[in-house]
């Protein structure tokens, strides 16, 4: 059969739309992803490239196929919103039901490498055809079908997968997590006496306790010289030891990605020596886990410790950071009638004292409970939700 006029002119339409798009895809911006200044990230979101090829093969469900194997390349782009990737572009397929065919996909992955997409395609002599396909990382099951009414008109197949777009995507965002904001993991411990003592926990309480206490209290003031004591010589190896110990775990559970345990090794090791670099990778490991209080306590003991910090760059891009960390923080503002001073407020099961004073209680997102207690006798239980950058005003009437 001779080929039309207006065939070559549709044909050469969809040739010059596909060209533009791979140049699209060239040309699209780096994946954007959201962080604080100065801070490795803690979710990727943004737009980038996206490309895919696939290849694999099957049978007719209702009849023999003509080609049982099946190749597809899909060019567009993706848009990243931690955990998920959203991926759309054009498609060139060739083989099982289409033979040969142009069309569009819509893709949703996850990053742990779980995968849907439904797609439409032009095949030949201007049918239509849909294909349908779930999988695990490279390899999926798809379901094809021809609107043309002929015969097979659904196929099964197997394939393979090379999603170059979810590899872009996943790689920057393991350099980004690895990316260091102070020290390397790595880092070889020096031996210097006197070795500082034990420093107080950073963590929720620590933090919120700074915020809630009111101004000029001893118990939020850091102590001037670190708390140093000179301990025997046989001490600080056996401290030294340790710490070089904790840090090693650090380095493991970071490269293993478990951000709990890198978090717990980080807060051992500054235990044994106050190094305020420390303090930047407990912020990095606690806002891995989208922990936002204890990564502001660890950012503001940085810039109570560390030495000069108006005149420190590296302390500017430490302010500006927990500037920007703190905003996100939700707060609860307590508000007490009748209040006769001996009442206690507990925010999920820990004390509060500053709320009696009027001050912000520092909470992560997620579910929370509030206590007021006058001697043995429950005043206020009440449970709430927060968000991120979320004021929470609670007024109680007590007896």
């Amino acid at each position: 059969m001779r080929t039309t006029r207006c065939e070559r002119i549709a044909r050469a339409s969809r040739i010059r739309a596909l060209a533009w798009l791979i140049v699209l895809a060239c040309t699209c911006p780096e994946l954007a992803r959201a962080q604080e200044p100065g801070s490795a990230p803690n979710r990727l979101q943004g737009f980038g490239p996206d490309a895919q090829i696939v290849g694999g093969g099957g049978f007719g469900l209702s009849g023999n196929l003509d080609n049982n194997f099946v190749g597809r390349l899909r060019l567009g782009a993706l848009y990243a919103y931690e955990p998920w990737l959203f991926n759309a572009g054009m498609t060139l397929e060739v083989g099982a039901l289409a033979g040969v065919g142009v069309g569009g996909e819509l893709e949703v992955n996850r990053f742990d490498g779980v995968y849907a997409n439904l797609g439409l395609a032009k095949i030949e002599h201007d049918h239509l055809m849909g294909h349908l396909g779930v999988g695990y990382l490279v390899f999926g099951v798809e379901w094809q079908h021809a609107f043309s009414g002929g015969k097979p008109s659904d196929a099964l197949l197997l394939e393979v997968r090379l999603p170059v777009g979810y590899w872009w995507a996943t790689t920057g965002r393991k350099k980004a997590r690895r990316a260091p904001s102070s020290e390397p993991l790595t880092r070889p411990v020096v031996v210097r006496p006197p070795l500082p003592a034990a420093a107080e926990p950073i963590g929720p309480h620590s933090a919120q306790s700074a915020v809630n206490a009111p101004p000029g209290s001893a118990s939020t003031e850091p102590a001037a010289d670190g708390g140093a004591s000179e301990p025997a010589d046989g001490a600080s190896v056996e401290l030294l030891l340790q710490r070089q110990h904790a840090l090693d775990d650090a380095a493991r559970a970071h490269d293993a990605g478990e951000h709990a345990a890198e978090l717990a090794a980080l807060k051992r090791a500054y235990s044994l020596q106050r190094d305020p670099q420390l303090l930047l990778r407990i912020t990095d490991a606690a806002l891995a886990q989208s922990r936002l209080v204890p990564a502001a306590a660890a950012l503001e003991r940085f810039l109570d410790t560390v030495a000069e910090p108006s005149a420190s760059r590296e302390a500017s891009v430490v302010r500006a950071r927990l500037a920007t960390l703190v905003q996100r923080i939700p707060k609860l503002r307590l508000s007490l009638t009748n209040a006769r001073g001996d009442e206690r407020v507990e925010v999920d099961g820990r004390a509060e004292p500053g709320a009696l004073l009027g001050y912000d209680v520092r909470l992560e997102v997620g579910e929370h409970r509030v206590t007021v207690h006058r001697g043995a006798q429950r005043l206020v239980d009440e449970q709430f939700n927060t968000r991120e950058q979320e004021l929470i005003r609670r007024s109680f009437v007590l007896p």
